[in-house]
């Protein structure tokens, strides 16, 4: 992140600035960021261009490049952003935003969509069947009570971001 860091300072923007700046992107994001701004400097290096000022054609030949030795669509993305992060185009407009590299994108997601982020998901009805059975409650063991208790807790405390089932059971 340190060319980001050098980015905005050759912009002008004052250290203090470029700190406040800094601290928008959180740990996870700039480790993200870092090895796809490495690829992008490597890139412009050996083309003789600088990486801070650019064209949209170059964006897409790096985007390419990235698409040809098998990144994800999810990844191409992530590479987006990162150059959007401190990547200035031709006329001022911003690598996310510009046509060009939006159509790109839609067509790498087009040949390579991503993958669902679950192989397989599970139908809860199932379980809640089962569960169903187990009773009345004062005819089961204490291993089949706690184990049905522990079930019906931690599906009642599910994430709220989890995938919806094929029953349709599932956080909102």
């Amino acid at each position: 992140m340190e060319t980001v860091r050098r980015s905005f300072e050759g912009r002008g923007i004052p250290e203090a600035a470029t700190n406040i700046i800094m601290s928008s992107w959180r740990q996870s994001t700039q480790k993200q960021y870092s090895g796809f701004i490495e690829r992008w400097i490597d890139f412009c290096s050996k083309r003789a261009t600088n990486p801070m000022h650019t064209n949209a054609v170059h964006i897409v030949t790096y985007l390419t490049e990235l698409f040809n030795v098998g990144l994800s669509y999810n990844s191409l993305n992530v590479a987006r952003s990162a150059l959007s992060s401190f990547v200035v185009l031709e006329g001022d407009s911003a690598v996310g935003n510009h046509p060009l590299i939006s159509r790109f994108l839609k067509g790498a997601y087009t040949q390579r969509p991503p993958a669902p982020r679950y192989s397989s998901i599970w139908d809860v009805q199932v379980v809640f069947d089962y569960l169903h059975r187990l009773s009345p409650a004062g005819t089961l063991s204490l291993k089949d009570l706690t184990l049905k208790l522990a079930m019906l807790i931690g599906y009642s405390t599910e994430k709220k971001d989890s995938a919806q089932t094929t029953s349709g059971h599932g956080a909102a």
